[in-house]
């Protein structure tokens, strides 16, 4: 329940704070090539367990034509599951809940669907529903809750990839989303989505290292004491340096075998300390993943020009930790 709770919270800031972005033009897409039904499949399992518990049958359909397109695959699973959680919200009990895509050749679109059985919307409040936290029924605001930021943000972040949204519903029948997307075919086939479910990653480890050493550079006590919890039950040995200074003199001593790097700290942040290590021959080859709470592009692209691997964002999920580091130490 506060796995649950928690997560709900973290969406509603990170809808406003997304929403205060593009409004202050200050939002970046990041797009790149990504398998479509993968992504749909993936936001279609992050409301499955509350569709299970109210017996809301969920189906997926794909249109085989589509495999990959161009989209940042993080705003686009985010408007998927806004509207997915939408159509489980606003359907009643043993209802049923889909989303399907379609591709159109002709115009070089791809439609994505998202439609249930629900309570409808009248034709004079669909009008409505793209304004930001306005509710079209205070009675609906009281029964089923929301802040009215959802909605606008799908139809903010299909625009910004070139799209558009349209809606069709009738009061008592079920609603239909469609987000239409230009088809963009990358030129490659390098795809790189990662799946997150529940049932990988959270094992012990597989990878034939004897308890290989995690270097923790983190600054905050409550971070290091959750990580080095998740760590050491996944099987790692762990050593922690509050910040980027200790890390380097803690390498020169006792090179560990992957290195977690928070990015803001005290006396040396996490970057300086990355470029410095790059110059080392004892930790050139090091796998460094930062931890960071920075959302924007050119944040997260400074810390892979410093050297860093990869980055993981805060909060750390657990099971992402775990794939991630099972993945850099082969």
């Amino acid at each position: 329940m506060i796995h649950k709770s928690g997560t709900h919270l973290l969406r509603l800031i990170q809808d406003i704070l997304d929403h205060a972005k593009i409004v202050s033009g200050t939002f970046e897409l990041e797009k790149v090539p990504l398998m479509l039904r993968e992504l749909c499949e993936e936001s279609a399992d992050f409301v499955r367990p509350q569709a299970a518990d109210r017996s809301i049958r969920l189906h997926t359909s794909f249109d085989n034509t589509v495999t990959t397109i161009c989209a940042d695959p993080h705003r686009l699973k985010q408007m998927l599951i806004n509207l997915l959680s939408n159509a489980v919200k606003f359907t009643p009990d043993g209802g049923q809940v889909g989303v399907r895509v379609a591709a159109d050749v002709l115009h070089g679109q791809v439609e994505i669907g998202v439609w249930d059985t629900g309570i409808g919307i009248s034709r004079e409040d669909i009008s409505k529903i793209f304004q930001p936290f306005v509710q079209i029924d205070n009675r609906l605001s009281r029964y089923y809750g929301g802040t009215g930021i959802g909605l606008p943000l799908v139809k903010q972040l299909t625009e910004l990839h070139g799209g558009a949204i349209k809606v069709q519903s009738k009061v008592g029948r079920g609603t239909l989303f469609t987000l239409t997307l230009p088809w963009e075919v990358p030129r490659h086939e390098a795809i790189t989505i990662e799946v997150q479910r529940d049932d990988v990653a959270m094992t012990q480890l597989e990878n034939g290292l004897n308890q290989p050493t995690v270097l923790l550079v983190e600054d905050n006590h409550d971070n290091v004491a959750a990580l080095s919890g998740v760590l050491e039950n996944l099987g790692y040995r762990v050593r922690v340096a509050v910040n980027g200074a200790r890390a380097l003199e803690s390498v020169a001593a006792d090179p560990p075998d992957i290195i977690l790097m928070d990015v803001q700290m005290p006396v040396m942040d996490g970057i300086t300390a990355t470029v410095q290590l790059r110059e080392r021959v004892e930790s050139a080859e090091i796998p460094i993943y930062g931890l960071t709470a920075l959302a924007m592009p050119n944040d997260r692209k400074r810390c892979l020009e410093a050297g860093m691997n990869g980055y993981l964002s805060k909060p750390v999920n657990a099971q992402k930790l775990a794939k991630t580091l099972r993945h850099a130490l082969g």
